[in-house]
This record gives C-alpha cells, sequence and structure tokens, in this order.
C-alpha cells in the first residue's frame, strides 16, 4: 500500500491541499517527513506558519495553517473587480518582502522550486508571504544555484502579474528563460510606470 505525505497551506477558505507525495517505503516517508519538519519549524516574517496537524496512527503527514489570505492569483482577480488606482509603494512593499523571504531561505541553502500566483500570498493587512512548505534543503552547490536563480526568476514573474493584473506573456517567458532582456525582445508594462520598479523586476527575469 502506497505510503503518502499530504500539503495543505491556507487559503480564504481555510486550507487547500497543495500537493501529495507517494513513498514504497517507510524509509523514504522518513526522509522525506524530517525534511518537512526542519523546514516547518524555520520562522520567518514573510514566510507562511504552517504547522503538523497529522494523526499518530495515520501514514500521512499533514501540514496546515488555518486563516483568511489570497493567493497572488486570487488577488489579481479581487483588483480587476476593485479597479483601483495602481498602488506603486504597495508593490514595492510585496517585491522587499519576497525579497527578503527568499534571500532568508537561500542564505540557508533552502531553495524553493515552486514560486508562482499560487503559493505567494497576500494577507487581510497587506503582507505578502510565501509557502515554504516545497522548500528543500539543496547540498550540491551546482544544482542549489540553478534553483535559487530559478526562485528569483519566478518570483519576477509573480511581480510583474501583481504590477500588470496578468501574467507574463509566454513568448517573453520563454525568451527570458534562455537570454536577458534587450530592445529587441523587451519586457513591457502597460500599468506599472514607475522605472525604477520595473527594472526591480526585468533584473529579476533576467536571472
Amino acid at each position: 500500500m502506497a505510503i503518502f505525505i499530504s500539503l495543505a497551506s491556507p487559503s480564504k477558505y481555510g486550507h487547500d491541499t497543495l500537493e501529495s507525495f507517494n513513498f514504497s517505503s517507510i524509509e523514504q516517508k522518513k526522509e522525506a517527513t524530517d525534511q518537512l519538519e526542519y523546514i516547518e519549524h524555520i520562522c520567518f516574517p514573510f514566510l507562511i506558519e504552517q504547522k503538523n496537524e497529522s494523526e499518530p496512527d495515520k501514514q500521512s503527514k499533514d501540514l496546515q495553517q488555518n486563516f483568511s489570505v489570497l493567493t497572488v492569483k486570487e488577488y489579481i482577480k479581487k483588483q480587476k473587480k476593485l479597479n483601483q488606482p495602481f498602488d506603486e509603494q504597495k508593490l514595492l512593499d510585496f517585491a522587499s518582502q519576497g525579497a527578503l523571504a527568499l534571500t532568508f531561505l537561500h542564505k540557508i541553502k533552502i531553495a524553493h522550486g515552486h514560486i508562482s500566483t499560487k503559493n505567494v500570498f497576500i494577507t487581510e493587512d497587506g503582507i505578502l508571504q510565501i509557502d515554504k512548505l516545497h522548500g528543500r534543503n539543496i547540498h550540491q552547490i551546482g544544482i542549489l544555484e540553478t534553483m535559487l536563480q530559478q526562485d528569483m526568476y519566478n518570483f519576477g514573474k509573480v511581480l510583474y502579474a501583481l504590477a500588470e493584473l496578468k501574467k507574463l506573456p509566454k513568448d517573453k517567458d520563454e525568451k527570458q528563460k534562455s537570454e536577458k532582456p534587450t530592445q529587441q525582445n523587451p519586457v513591457c508594462f502597460s500599468r506599472l510606470m514607475k522605472k525604477s520598479l520595473q527594472q526591480i523586476i526585468l533584473s529579476l527575469l533576467s536571472k
């Protein structure tokens, strides 16, 4: 019988299952569980605090937190409906909060690997927080460096979505993976006019 770990994360509805992992042995599950428990106890202001709610007699481990937050994807949908003036200071705050969270994780050799509008959150009081449960402690230097760069690139995509209220166009996304922005391959902004904020996003997209 498969042994599994289920990851759950907060949403406006309580918590949602993010991902389930199947293991063929108790040893594999224990190794993964130890990793999750290590990450679970890491605290930082801009990381979602999630806790283990598994039961001793169950072959599963659920990591959950119950409070009202929105994913960036949900937040963008809400902002479109509100149609409010663009708040550049708020975007700068989001950029700072996310960068600090990722820098903290990267400093202790944890790569997230799944940064997206679905697992970066905005709290009720307007604070950006990152789900840490996908994080993995990576010791191989080459793999770690590649994953850290990918984290920052993906966070650039999240910031672009927050700025423009839409995804980075697919053709730009594919090009950014292989080359830095150029005059012939610009990433265009229609809502975000502040050059310094544009440059922050572009610098992340060139990682």
